[in-house]
């Protein structure tokens, strides 16, 4: 017989999703590199076939790819290593020390999702804790040990309160990455670089991929803690307190404010002390993040911006601990690739607009909403699973994320690009067309001569002039006046009917009384037809 799993005490996951600039060159790097081993999904055990099982077949074609298939949704690789340590040291100011942790990275603990189609990928670090066993230590490795960036600076501030004061990564027993933020002491590089420079650790595993992050200074958190200490207290106080109205907050005990405290940490993610002072703000908090459907079991969930939390008693069977790993990981990577692509979308949709003078914003737009209507119906989802409790966590995990309002928000954007750029060039088509509709405007007049005298003009090319060959060639001025006036009459100009019209009559009636015995306009025709021997 195999021997029996043992389960940490407290599983950490930390997503960290961001823009992949150089997608191209990334997905050639990554394919070429073998530290990089791409994941194909396939069902070897009873746990693979739960995880797959457990999903929609639409929800299956995104994250279950095959390493055969071509262009899947998202390609999966993992981090190649025997054995995978991290080292988190947070500064302690009571103790004037550091207190440490240790925590195992699993095989394939270190996860690279990449979707090609939108550009993004997430780096996942799965970290397990079989030492600490107090909720403050929970607390703390999952507040510290996301942090990308340092918050605030100075960095001496920063450290103890929100920076961790090193992380060390080592695989195979040697060190790979080693990072403690002092680079921020000093601001002159950033100046020049004018960005972001992220955990050394994350530049390593990334190395050659130019990226830029998408949410904060923070990675996701998918998180359980096994504890009776802290589970039994609140599966006794929760619903009680959940229950309260804003009206009536009022602890009954000192343990249940302790334990209702304690769950918000975990929850948001507080390391050290408690972010909301406010009664009434924490209680709607955690009325709309936490899902209690199996508390008399001992399972509490917690669904917030930031994280995907479980706290379970010592019963909590096996299984149960798989699907943290796998079905509720797999949720949150669909709600966290989600809302990395409408972030990244609606950053692009206003670089567009700052742009919409430029000709080829049309075909960027049209190239953003083709890639938006292929977001809807491959990465979308209002529901992912048949299960109960999976339909009502995920559905908790868009409210909280609000991504149905971002969802909703992008599409009026893009359909506004779109129908602006859209009206734009119908109104360049049409200033094309009037063009050829003056055009032919200005040319009625002599198209409408030429039908009444006919074309054979050769007639009049002979070297004696009558009166009446020179009326006609009297009458080209007089044509090219009516075309300007038909093009004014068209324009529905103003001022043609004071100015153009009467002169067009004098004219005329100049032309008809005067031409016959207008000699010298004769002697000039005559003149400039001798010219060209005609």
């Amino acid at each position: 017989m195999g021997q029996e799993k043992k389960y940490p005490i407290s599983k950490h996951i930390f997503m960290f999703p961001f823009i992949i600039k150089n997608i191209e060159q990334c997905v050639k790097k990554i394919s070429k590199d073998e530290e990089w081993l791409k994941n194909g999904f396939s069902i070897k055990s009873d746990m693979d076939y739960n995880e797959y099982n457990y999903f929609y077949p639409y929800v299956q074609k995104l994250l279950f790819p095959d390493t055969e298939q071509k262009n899947p949704i998202i390609s999966k690789y993992h981090r190649k290593f025997q054995t995978g340590k991290f080292y988190l040291e947070v500064k302690n100011k009571e103790k004037k020390g550091n207190d440490k942790f240790e925590l195992i990275i699993p095989n394939n603990g270190i996860e690279l999702l990449i979707l090609e189609e939108f550009s993004i990928g997430i780096l996942t670090f799965h970290l397990e804790n079989h030492d600490k066993k107090d909720i403050e230590d929970i607390l703390i490795i999952n507040d510290f040990a996301r942090r990308i960036y340092p918050q605030f600076l100075p960095i001496i501030a920063s450290k103890g309160s929100f920076v961790p004061d090193n992380i060390t990564i080592n695989f195979n027993g040697e060190e790979f990455a080693k990072e403690n933020f002092n680079k921020y002491q000093d601001l002159s590089n950033f100046h020049t670089l004018q960005k972001i420079t992220y955990a050394s650790y994350i530049s390593k595993l990334l190395k050659g991929i130019k990226i830029e992050h998408i949410l904060d200074d923070r990675m996701f958190v998918v998180s359980y803690f096994i504890n009776d200490i802290v589970c039994k207290p609140l599966q006794n106080t929760l619903p009680k307190y959940l229950s309260k109205s804003r009206e009536s907050i009022i602890y009954e005990s000192e343990i249940e404010m302790d334990s209702i405290n304690k769950w918000y940490q975990y929850c948001f993610m507080d390391g050290k002390s408690l972010t909301c002072q406010s009664e009434i703000q924490k209680l709607e908090l955690l009325k709309k993040c936490t899902y209690h459907r199996w508390i008399n079991e001992g399972t509490i969930w917690g669904i917030t911006r930031y994280s995907l939390v479980a706290l379970f008693n010592s019963k909590v069977p096996d299984y149960l601990l798989e699907h943290v790993n796998r079905h509720y990981c797999d949720m949150a990577q669909i709600l966290l690739i989600i809302r990395a692509i409408l972030i990244k979308f609606a950053g692009d949709s206003s670089e567009i607009a700052k742009k919409l003078n430029n000709t080829n914003q049309r075909n960027e737009i049209k190239e953003l909403r083709v890639k938006y209507i292929k977001f809807i119906n491959d990465i979308w989802f209002t529901e992912i699973t048949p299960q109960e409790q999976g339909i009502e966590m995920y559905k908790i995990g868009l409210e909280q994320m609000d991504l149905e309002k971002q969802k909703n928000d992008l599409r009026k954007d893009i359909e506004e690009l779109f129908e602006y750029v859209e009206a734009e060039n119908e109104k360049s088509e049409t200033r094309a067309m009037n063009r050829l509709f003056y055009l032919g405007a200005l040319f009625l007049p002599a198209t409408l001569m030429a039908g009444l005298l006919g074309m054979n003009i050769s007639y009049f090319l002979k070297p004696a002039l009558s009166n009446n060959k020179a009326l006609f060639l009297l009458l080209i001025p007089t044509i090219s006046l009516m075309s300007l006036t038909t093009l004014l009459i068209i324009k529905k100009s103003k001022w043609w009917k004071w100015l153009i019209t009467p002169f067009i009559f004098i004219f005329l009636i100049f032309l008809i009384k005067f031409t016959p015995t207008f000699d010298i306009i004769k002697s000039i025709i005559n003149a400039i037809f001798n010219l060209f021997n005609v």
